[in-house]
């Protein structure tokens, strides 16, 4: 038997990779229920979680800081009826949004809900967010929960 290597000589395929340095996101949570309210708020203030974050790979893991945190209620939105501006992701709408010239739109297909045991944790759905390249995303309201986080529309899951 002979062993043969690929001619290293050559072009060979490189995967680039883009890595984001010191991201910042502003979470808009809302939740009729107390304790997972307390919950959260408990966990938010000692910089603690169930699972430890990442941002999408095992080799990233994340932390997560609250500077500023400001509670809030949800308004309703108002408009025209037939678009909004939405300033979040919006989650398992992807057919609510409407394209806008210039405008970038993608779709994220990540895990929605998941199961756990003893011996781990495992994906049970998964939903589809659209999000713009820029700082919103036009939809149609009528296929969306939106509501209102000081002057920003957004949309919850």
């Amino acid at each position: 038997m002979q062993v043969e290597y690929p001619d290293s000589t050559t072009n060979r395929q490189i995967h680039s990779y883009e890595y984001l340095v010191d991201p910042a996101y502003r979470l808009s949570i809302a939740t009729e229920d107390q304790a997972v309210y307390e919950t959260l708020a408990n966990r938010l203030d000692a910089g603690t979680s169930h699972y430890t974050p990442s941002m999408g790979l095992s080799e990233l893991l994340a932390t997560v800081t609250t500077p500023e945190a400001v509670e809030t209620s949800v308004g309703s939105v108002a408009g025209d009826g037939t678009s909004v501006s939405v300033a979040s992701a919006i989650p398992d709408a992807t057919d609510a949004v409407i394209p806008q010239p210039g405008q970038t739109q993608h779709v994220e297909r990540v895990p929605a809900a998941m199961a756990a045991d003893a011996s781990g944790r495992w994906t049970t759905d998964y939903a589809d967010y659209a999000f713009a390249g820029g700082e919103s995303i036009e939809a149609a309201p009528a296929e969306l929960s939106l509501g209102t986080v000081g002057d920003r529309a957004i949309a919850f899951y």
